[in-house]
């Protein structure tokens, strides 16, 4: 009963395993509520407490107004970002937690989105995959939110974390890494950044006739895109003529491998960063693209004590790199739609970018090459942009499923009578 003046409302209680269970209906705050058990038997009846209902057990029913606590650890960036990554948090509350409030979201610089997550069991842990939605190079923003079963329910948003897909620097160890033969290994005496860097020979002495590699254990897909480029800073003493470092890539599951620069030799005792082009190895069957660095030793050691140390590795999509080894955008750039396939329904984010002013326009045709909609007919300034398409025609009709095309007319005003057309393949699903 809620107060003294009402009769006992009585509840059966029904069993659950070797407990039995019941509810009490939700009342609103301020009341105070008077209850007692009660066992009846053919034989005889207990109450608990003694005495009831003359005597009986009570509660205050107040508005509950502390949310629940979420805890996690936070994400690594990650040199392989075409893996979900699988993503747990605790969540724990003073009363309930609502099991299907729990949700992960996440924001790319062209979707945002959210997963919900599963309880894990009877406990308050939960998880969830958050899928490779990110091209190499993006930053991925993610948050947590939850709620609990107060009748006016109580939310906590965490603040919000982000890591950048692509990139490697050595915080999470060498999961993502395959090391042969032993060799290559962390390194906390000379970091670029953080706590951890890779070397090849942390006591700064080599084997004769060495030949030890570190190589992804996982294929980039450079299929989608034009233009790549591979980034890293690094710092060595190898003896020159006689200890070399290689910069190796490889296009068939690492079966065989190229030389992506000159051999490293000598000595560059500060960290330096070094850009390399990877736009041989971008396109049309370019699923599987490898990367390894190699050491090289003589027979002979020549007093050939020394190291090769590498930190904070970038493989970044849609970048141009000049004669000298520097990272430049091209006149358009981020040239991408995600996703792609899509489905009918679903709006497609076009993303592009410009150096310098430019009148852009961009027309969706079909397969007949008839112009079905055009989504961009104006000036627009230098940098990064997102448009897009709803899957609608120019009356606002939704198109039928089938392989459509998006193209690019680019007219600069700083180079005179230059106008660059790019035409990309966008597939609609039903």
């Amino acid at each position: 009963r809620k107060d003294a003046e009402s009769e006992f409302q009585t509840v059966t209680m029904g069993k659950n395993g070797s407990n039995y269970i019941a509810f009490i209906p939700p009342l609103p705050s301020g009341n105070k509520v008077e209850y007692y058990l009660k066992l009846n038997t053919v034989y005889y009846s207990l109450t608990s407490p003694i005495g009831a209902p003359q005597y009986y057990y009570h509660f205050d029913v107040v508005t509950d107004t502390i949310p629940p606590s979420l805890f996690y650890e936070p994400l690594h960036s990650t040199i392989n970002g075409k893996t979900p990554i699988s993503v747990t948090v605790l969540v724990e509350d003073n009363v309930a937690v609502d099991s299907q409030s729990v949700f992960l979201h996440y924001q790319t610089p062209v979707e945002s989105d959210s997963v919900a997550m599963v309880k894990q069991g009877q406990t308050g842990v939960f998880r969830a995959d958050l899928p490779p939605v990110a091209i190499y190079g993006d930053t991925v923003l993610y948050w947590f939110s939850a709620r609990d079963c107060a009748l006016s329910p109580n939310r906590i948003t965490t603040p919000r974390r982000q890591f950048q897909v692509g990139y490697e620097d050595f915080e999470a160890g060498l999961n993502n890494w395959l090391v042969n033969p032993p060799g290559w290994e962390l390194d906390t005496s000379s970091v670029h950044s953080g706590h951890f860097s890779i070397t090849g020979s942390s006591d700064k002495s080599y084997e004769n006739s060495g030949n030890t590699t570190i190589t992804t254990n996982f294929g980039f897909d450079l299929s989608h895109t034009d233009r790549a480029a591979l980034s890293f800073w690094t710092r060595y003493s190898l003896e020159i003529g006689h200890n070399y470092g290689y910069v190796e890539v490889s296009s068939d599951a690492g079966k065989t491998w190229k030389q992506l620069t000159s051999p490293f030799s000598g000595s560059l005792f500060n960290w330096t960063k070094k850009i390399f082009p990877l736009n041989s190895y971008c396109g049309p069957g370019f699923n599987d693209v490898r990367i390894r660095f190699r050491i090289t030793t003589d027979s002979t050691r020549n007093g050939a004590a020394g190291f090769w140390s590498i930190d904070d590795i970038l493989l970044r999509e849609n970048w141009r790199v000049d004669r000298v080894g520097q990272a430049i955008p091209n006149n358009t750039f981020m040239l991408q739609s995600y996703p792609n396939p899509t489905v009918l329904g679903r709006p497609v984010a076009i993303r592009y970018g410009l150096v310098s002013r430019a009148r852009v326009k961009v027309i969706i045709f079909n397969v007949l090459g008839q112009k079905v909609r055009c989504l961009l007919d104006e000036e627009m300034s230098a940098g990064n942009h997102v448009i897009f398409w709803d899957g609608r025609d120019g009356n606002g009709k939704l198109v039928a499923a089938g392989l459509y095309f998006y193209s690019f007319m680019i007219k600069y005003y700083s180079l005179v009578g230059k106008t660059e057309v790019i035409t990309k393949k966008l597939l609609l699903l039903r």
